[in-house]
């Protein structure tokens, strides 16, 4: 006795035996699994479905049916619908008086919930980016976006809203998203086309192959400029490989200055995107991409294809590829991307030489000056004048000669445009302007407040280097970079000369490596409201859920800020520990809210972990998560009074965990010394 009706997209079907409901769309498939296990009568009692047996049913109209369930006295009618935008199931009784439903399900599309698909809100309007490590869900949640096809499937209320009576959560062992729903009616609908509306760009999902989590390591750019070269390089990546590498830094960006030697003039000849400086790489590009690999470091390479810096064998030959011969920052030649010749004699062959020379990842540099270049030209185009589409084009020339499973990353600076022109076609994207100083880092903020939707489900979003020394931050600025950085899973590229960085800058870089493979949980267009940005991390584990919050002040005035736990940061209704990271201390239990003062420029980062009656790890000194990246596993046997876990340690690096005692009311540090990088097992008495 099953019944089915069909709409547009959404179908509607239930199973009057097994009491199954089923919800899918055209495209996406199946989206909503789901028993109903009870209803409560408009006199307010709750009765399972054991006590009432099949009725009737009929179809009342094109896009409802009705099934009925009845009782020696009494008759609850059930509505199906299948609607434009979703399906809908309501209840009454003889009267017309509506009963309340309680069903139990699964919500979602992906196939591997835990790999592909994330919880989310599509209509959330409060502060701050939110983001989570693991299948987290907050109190605001209501849709599960299965990464692969940018395909949301979501419980609303009327007005699309988490409604009341929902409970949603991942369940480990059945590796599903469940929920628990009790109202008068379930609305239940897919959405498509969110980042269509949001960004205007085709959907793709991001593609991990080169890095599983968004890469960290170091670029010569930020860090010498225009000293860069193969001595300067390698000096670097030794001290990476030596003090950073263990803590998740492994990749060397060798940035335009070995084609560039000097801003807003013209090149020398001999130096191209074939050749590099020859005082500066001696042993050419191959063999310092050979010495990297050595280290076990990935070695990656800037390109800037639309552009030659100055007089080259393929101007010579090509005049005609030259759509600009005028001096920019960047050279003197801008190349007309949409010419045949420069597709097949330049770009493919300068392209091909980075796998050869041994590179696994390009910056592909000049976007938005070709981009801009070609609409100041494009009556001298090539195609006729449509720079987007000859610009795409040449990517999708070079996606398709590297191939899917080659990192590149587009270096495209400020404009919604030259970020988003060939989002699906990158695999990360520089979303801002070169970030040197303070003001520089702030209005990179922004533009993630703007783009952070993107971040790991399309692309990685790259907020340019984390530039640390003194020179360009105090103490509390480099805080605030890092916290950011860290705390929003970003790749993270240091911009720093290595050996001259003191010693709390490294202490700082080891503390946010390594990166953390954080996913968005809004779907939105953030515009921050003043100078304190809101950070929240949602961390899910199998052995339990706790949450990671910054609070950024980018005013150069202390402030106090008052966060409501149940408001500004959707965590259940409860008791809290709060810990503070960078100052390494308890801050005690707090119930709705707590009351921070933060220093000019400074981050403070807790740690908020429910409180329960079994001791508590509360803190790990690890990695600025707490235990979100280091600490795999953990356990409490009582019998024993043990408290046993598994953590990813770095040899040298004192692990510090801090335990909450619910019998003594008291905290306690337990220090272990690490002597081998990997995971260690350990267990305490408690």
């Amino acid at each position: 006795m099953s019944y089915y009706i069909h709409t547009i997209d959404h179908h509607i079907s239930f199973d009057a035996e097994t009491l199954a409901v089923t919800a899918g769309h055209e495209d996406a498939g199946i989206f909503l699994h789901a028993v109903l296990v009870g209803l409560t009568t408009a006199d307010g009692v709750y009765h399972t479905m054991s006590e009432y047996r099949f009725g009737s049913a009929a179809y009342l109209s094109a896009d409802t049916f009705e099934v009925r369930f009845v009782t020696d006295t009494a008759t609850v009618k059930l509505q199906f619908s299948a609607l434009i935008h979703g399906v809908r199931l309501t209840a009454c009784d003889h009267t017309g008086a509506a009963v309340t439903l309680t069903l139990r399900g699964t919500l979602g599309t992906a196939t591997d919930p835990l790999r592909d698909a994330f919880a989310t809100s599509l209509s959330r309007t409060g502060i701050g980016l939110r983001a989570a490590l693991g299948p987290a869900v907050t109190e605001v949640d209501n849709a599960i976006l299965d990464r692969r096809t940018g395909v949301a499937a979501l419980i609303t209320d009327t007005e699309g809203r988490r409604p009341e009576g929902l409970s949603l959560a991942f369940n480990f062992d059945a590796n599903a998203y469940v929920f628990d729903y009790t109202g008068k009616e379930l609305n239940a609908a897919t959405r498509t086309g969110m980042f269509r509306d949001l960004f205007a760009i085709k959907y793709r999902p991001i593609n991990k192959s080169t890095f599983p989590e968004p890469p960290a390591g170091w670029m010569t750019w930020y860090a010498v400029k225009f000293d860069a070269s193969e001595d300067v390089i390698l000096k670097n990546a030794e001290i990476m490989r030596r003090r950073l590498f263990d803590f998740g830094a492994n990749v060397l960006w060798v940035d335009w200055e070995w084609q560039h030697g000097v801003l807003t003039k013209e090149g020398p000849r001999g130096v191209d995107a074939f050749h590099p400086f020859t005082d500066r790489y001696p042993h050419g590009l191959a063999w310092l991409a050979e010495r990297l690999s050595d280290m076990d470091l990935l070695p990656a390479l800037w390109g800037g294809f639309t552009h030659e810096p100055g007089p080259c064998a393929f101007v010579d030959e090509h005049p005609e590829t030259v759509l600009s011969d005028t001096l920019m920052w960047y050279g003197r030649y801008t190349f007309d991307p949409s010419h045949p010749t420069w597709r097949e004699k330049y770009l493919l062959p300068a392209v091909r030489q980075f796998p050869a020379w041994g590179y696994r990842a390009l910056k592909w540099d000049c976007l938005p000056s070709a981009l801009s270049t070609c609409d100041k030209n494009r009556e001298r185009m090539y195609n006729g004048g449509f720079p987007r589409r000859a610009m795409r084009e040449a990517v999708a020339l070079v996606r398709r000669e590297l191939g899917d499973d080659y990192y590149m990353m587009s270096c495209s600076g400020g404009s919604d445009r030259s970020v988003l022109f060939a989002a699906d076609l990158f695999d990360g994207a520089r979303i801002g302007e070169d970030v040197f100083s303070w003001q520089d880092f702030t209005t990179t903020v922004d533009r993630l407040c703007h783009l952070y939707s993107l971040h790991n489900t399309v692309l990685y979003c790259d907020p340019d280097n984390v530039v640390l020394r003194p020179e360009f931050n105090t103490r509390e600025q480099a805080i605030t970079r890092a916290t950011v950085v860290a705390l929003l899973g970003l790749p993270t590229t240091i911009g720093d000369n290595l050996p001259d960085l003191p010693e709390d800058r490294f202490e700082i870089l080891r503390r946010i490596l390594p990166t953390v493979d954080a996913h968005p949980m809004d779907v939105r267009d953030y515009k921050r409201e003043d100078d304190t940005l809101l950070l929240h991390l949602a961390i899910a584990k199998p052995y339990g859920k706790f949450d990671v919050i910054g609070v950024c002040n980018l005013a150069e005035e202390e402030r106090t800020v008052t966060l409501s736990f149940t408001d500004d940061l959707h965590l259940d209704l409860g008791r809290y520990h709060a810990y503070d990271f960078w100052e390494s201390r308890y801050l005690g239990i707090h119930g709705n809210e707590i009351t921070l003062t933060v220093p000019a420029y400074s981050s403070t980062v807790l740690r908020l972990t429910p409180v329960g009656d079994e001791p508590t790890v509360v803190a790990t000194s690890r990695h600025i998560t707490m235990g979100g990246v280091d600490l795999l596993a953990l356990s409490y046997d009582k019998q024993a009074s043990l408290l046993s876990g598994t953590s990813a340690v770095v040899a040298g690096d004192d692990y510090v965990i801090t335990v909450y005692d619910p019998t003594t009311k008291a905290i306690k540090t337990h220090t272990l010394h690490p002597t081998a990088t990997g995971e260690l097992a350990w267990q305490l008495p408690v």
